[in-house]
């Protein structure tokens, strides 16, 4: 998406940063990267509207930001 001007933000929960770097590396991209905290499951809905926002909030600004 990227590539094609269009603004892209890739999600990894801190628990898999070295595979998203290998990936990164494999496809010769480097994309924002929003790191949401880990784990995702058996969090209460209270506790997932609360990553869900902060995420959201995380994303816009990268998409925004400028480099």
């Amino acid at each position: 998406m990227d590539k094609n001007g269009i603004p892209g933000v890739f999600l990894v929960t801190e628990e898999f940063q070295d595979a998203a770097s290998i990936q990164c590396n494999a496809l010769g991209f480097e994309p924002a990267i929003y790191w949401m905290p880990h784990p995702v499951q058996n969090r209460t809905p209270e506790e997932l509207r609360q990553m869900a926002k902060e995420a959201a909030e995380g994303v816009l600004e990268l998409m925004t930001s400028k480099n």
